[in-house]
């Protein structure tokens, strides 16, 4: 039982940037924020900086590859198939199902799921480890392949959900298949077409040597993105930032992430938290609050940069930018990005400081 939540306390990142929206949770208005920056920075080098990073793998060994097959793309795509040769269900398989939770008969909110891959012996799911209630997969042991199997459960007493909370129900399960963990020693041609839309498996091991080139050069620039930024804050001074910004900046977040969650009220919050991440309404404003002294220096160094390099969010530029992230993030348009990532102010904030990191990227010295 999960709810997928639009804009939350952890880390999203636009693709196009590859760029932390952890960095930007304290923006304001560009305005704001940019005035500020010129009041508390006293930028140093940033032009120039020199850093050491190491080179990406250009020429992966077929080890690295293998590697990279099981621990990311199978692991990430599919870590498990159909076993034709199991029909009946053993206390160490794995297996995939349909389940449909009933109390008192009637299906409730939240309580039906299919195309589910469940760890019977360890009651979880095998990849993530997310597990289940007590009881939820022991009632599957020695039954087949195509039955309907009803497993009686009780929720725990304090089960976050206060109407099933000590409630006896049913989890009528339908058992798809047993599967087979999938490595690249046994891969099929059925299953990368399946999951890769490769012909062959020949096809695939071609696809992911380029994928782990390709991955390794991202993570050689995110590094070089990291040693630049600490190489420029490093180089500047920023004054004590006063609480009354801070403030002002965490509840201006606030806002935008109930505007992304459909929140119209306080109370619409408080249970909007509670519900998917146990924190009061304290407890959210002050990670929320930590987040801003953690970042309001760097985006202030980095604002800095923007005005001074004259870096602005407007013209056929910052269209293009919003327009490569709508597609990227199914935004229909310009105003639901608004709505749903960032108010229009800190998109535009979030926009100018990274194109002040670009700057400061593109212009260093690696070693």
């Amino acid at each position: 039982m999960k709810t997928k939540v639009k804009n939350n306390l952890r880390a999203i990142s636009l693709t196009a940037l590859a760029f932390s929206m952890t960095f930007l949770t304290s923006c304001g208005s560009s305005d704001d924020l940019a005035s500020a920056s010129q009041k508390y920075v006293k930028l140093g080098d940033y032009k120039g900086v020199e850093v050491s990073v190491e080179k990406p793998n250009e020429d992966p060994t077929d080890a690295e590859v293998n590697d990279y097959i099981d621990d990311t793309l199978i692991k990430n795509t599919a870590a498990y198939a159909k076993d034709d040769s199991k029909t009946v269900i053993a206390e160490d398989d794995i297996v995939n199902v349909d389940y449909m939770g009933l109390l008192d008969g009637d299906p409730f909110d939240g309580g039906t799921a299919s195309d589910v891959t469940l760890d019977v012996k360890n009651n979880c799911d095998p990849v993530s480890g997310s597990g289940y209630i007590d009881g939820f997969s022991s009632g599957l042991v020695g039954h087949s392949v195509g039955e309907t199997v009803d497993c009686p459960v009780t929720f725990p007493s304090d089960y976050s959900a206060t109407d099933l909370a000590g409630k006896d129900v049913i989890f009528r399960f339908t058992i798809n298949y047993i599967c087979v963990a999938m490595t690249h020693e046994n891969l099929t041609d059925e299953y990368v077409k399946t999951n890769f839309e490769k012909d062959t498996v020949a096809d695939f091991m071609d696809y992911a040597r380029g994928q782990l080139i390709s991955d390794n050069e991202s993570e050689y620039q995110s590094n070089l993105r990291t040693a630049v930024m600490s190489a420029v804050e490093n180089n500047a001074e920023v004054d004590d930032v006063p609480d009354s910004l801070i403030d002002q900046e965490t509840e201006r977040y606030k806002k935008a992430f109930m505007s992304a969650n459909d929140l119209n009220t306080d109370a619409d919050l408080e249970s909007f938290i509670s519900r998917n991440y146990g924190l009061s309404h304290t407890d959210f404003e002050k990670q929320l609050r930590s987040q801003q002294v953690d970042s309001i220096d760097r985006e202030l160094v980095f604002m800095a940069i923007a005005e001074k390099e004259g870096i602005k969010a407007e013209g056929e530029e910052y269209e293009n930018y919003m327009s490569d992230m709508m597609l990227q993030n199914n935004y229909s348009s310009a105003e639901e990005a608004y709505k749903e990532f960032l108010p229009e102010d800190m998109m535009k904030d979030y926009y100018r400081i990274n194109k002040a990191i670009d700057f400061c990227v593109d212009n260093a010295k690696v070693d």
